[in-house]
């Protein structure tokens, strides 16, 4: 379909904000496989240029997903901004899991390394928290890793050379019989 396309061209001449419509229409190119539409109009509406958005710190910020973050809502499995702002916390209920937090970033060119500050409990139950990484043109994961002890991160040494558009997801579960799994996300940076 032409429109959503076609309101991407006609979006910058409407002077009225409307961050609804706005949220929408970036979602909705983004879902149709238009990335690089919805990133620029992402980045005329919110004033951040999303090539530099994934350098450094990411922020937590999920006003326009998904190049901010989608933040799952769910009796029994939620993630959320902290109070502050500063982290996200998550809980999770017994027999609930999936993607519980995800956000599309432009794919670095080159290796890179991402490391995620976290406090998860309880401990045991950490190896059940992935970090995904999934190239917008493919189905699978390129990249699926338990997190760690605060290691050294996580480091990606070549992406497909046509992954222009990367989902960053983390994937949270709870096992049935087990403890339900709370935790904070402090910190997610990249670097090359």
């Amino acid at each position: 379909s032409e429109a959503l396309p076609n309101l991407a061209i006609l979006r910058p001449q409407i002077e009225v904000e409307n961050d609804v419509v706005d949220r929408r229409l970036i979602a909705g190119l983004a879902g149709s496989g238009d990335v690089a539409t919805a990133s620029t109009l992402y980045q005329r509406v919110t004033k951040i240029d999303a090539s530099m958005a994934n350098q450094a710190q990411l922020d937590w910020r999920s006003d326009f997903p998904p190049f901010d973050w989608r933040l799952v809502d769910e009796p029994g499995f939620r993630a959320q901004q902290s109070r502050n702002g500063d982290a996200i916390e998550l809980s999770i209920r017994p027999g609930r899991g999936g993607i519980i937090a995800a956000r599309l970033l432009n794919a670095p060119n080159g290796p890179f390394r991402i490391n995620i500050e976290h406090r998860i409990a309880p401990a045991q139950q950490l190896r059940d928290v992935r970090l995904q990484l999934v190239c917008t043109n493919v189905a699978e994961p390129v990249f699926d890793e338990r997190f760690s002890r605060q290691g050294d991160g996580f480091r990606i040494e070549s992406l497909p050379s046509d992954c222009a558009y990367l989902v960053l997801a983390i994937n949270a579960r709870a096992w049935s019989g087990r403890s339900a799994l709370n935790g904070t996300i402090q910190s997610i940076r990249i670097s090359q």
